[in-house]
This record gives structure tokens, sequence and C-alpha cells, in this order.
């Protein structure tokens, strides 16, 4: 909780000349796991909403500013949908509110009995623990509002991802001559929209560090 806390501490700031205030760069890191994604949701969405207010609406010394947004699992589900409200238009930020938002409707019908149903039917070959049936309601939530005009965007708005998830079939690698299995794939993206605010996803290259490359 230190970023929220700092936020709220910044937001709190006396008034201060326009010519002193500064920016404050931040990135946002989200845990994984399905309930972890529902309970982000609404925090995230309070989040977004500080860092895209403008500087003289916020009369602050030192403006956060979001640099970065990454995530694991669903929590990467939550970094990406942080970048779009991260940019989308003032028009469309807003028609939304704490009760109808991007991040609450893209979680608000995954639930315990879709993600472990009785009926063993119900699961994929691919599937582990978890049906990932029952995420396709939040896949189309996104797609529609990426790509759809469910949203929308700002031309020319930039942001770094970081997305981490699982493969379906685990990675083989040799690491000094021992045959080993990974299934975490690393995707850094950036977000980005043209000039007439379409989305696109540029894959960045990752650090040299074996451990990323390897990922």
């Amino acid at each position: 909780m230190i970023l929220p806390l700092a936020l709220v501490v910044l937001a709190t700031a006396a008034p201060a000349e326009e010519e002193t205030r500064l920016e404050d760069g931040y990135a946002l890191t989200l845990s994984g796991g399905v309930s972890l994604g529902s309970y982000e949701a609404g925090l995230n969405w309070t989040l977004v909403r500080l860092f895209r207010a403008r500087m003289e609406e916020m009369l602050l010394r030192r403006r956060p500013e979001l640099v970065g947004v990454t995530g694991a699992s669903a929590g990467s589900i939550n970094a990406l949908l942080v970048a779009a409200l991260y940019c989308e238009t003032e028009e469309s930020a807003a028609r939304s509110s704490v009760d109808d938002n991007l991040l609450r409707s893209a979680w608000l019908h995954v639930g315990l009995d879709a993600l472990l149903p009785e009926d063993p039917r119900a699961y994929r070959p691919d599937d582990a623990v978890l049906a990932s049936s029952a995420l396709e309601p939040v896949v189309v939530e996104v797609r529609k509002a990426l790509f759809d005009g469910g949203i929308a965007f700002r031309p020319r708005c930039r942001l770094p991802m970081g997305l981490t998830v699982t493969r379906v079939r685990p990675l083989q690698q040799d690491l000094g001559g021992l045959r080993t299995t990974s299934q975490r794939a690393v995707l850094p993206l950036m977000f980005d929209t043209d000039a007439a605010g379409q989305v696109h996803f540029e894959r960045q290259p990752l650090p040299g560090a074996l451990d990323a490359t390897d990922s």
C-alpha cells in the first residue's frame, strides 16, 4: 500500500506556483490471482483518475505521472486496462464512474462457479485448476473497448507495459547441462495510439539479463 499512501500525501500537499511544480514518475505493479484481479479493479480505476488529473486542477507541488504499468496473470489484464483508461480521451473518461467503468465491467461476471465448475466437461484440455472459459467475458469486454469503439483514445498516447503470463506449453531449456522447463512468459509491450486514436501494441526488447531473455 506504499503507492496509494504516497499519492494521498501528494494530494494533500499545499498549492504551489506553476514554475515550482514537478512531476514524480510512478510505475504501477499489479499482483496475480483472479480474486486479487477483481479487488484491484476499483483501486486501479481511482489511481488512473488521479494520474490523469490536470495539473491546474490538482494544484500540487509535485504531480504524480504514470510512466509504466506491469502485471502478472490476472494483474496483467488489469495492467492492460489501466493503460487503456490512462490513454482515454477526456470526453470518454467523463462518461465513466466508480459504478460504470471498464475495470469494473470486465471483472463483474467472473465468479467461482465458472472458474471451478462442478462439471468436468467445462474444462478444456489446456486448463489447469481454473476453467479458462470463465475469462471469456473479460476478453470480449476488452476487445470491444480497445478495437470496437468502446473507448475513445487520445492521439499519440504511449505507455510501457510489462505482462507476465503462464505458458500453456512449458518452454524447454538447457541450463548448465540440465534440461529444465519454464511456464513463465514475459511480454514487454508499448501501448500506443496513432494520430487517429487507434490502438497499437509494439513489442519492446527485453534487457540482456539471462533470466529475462530466457523468458
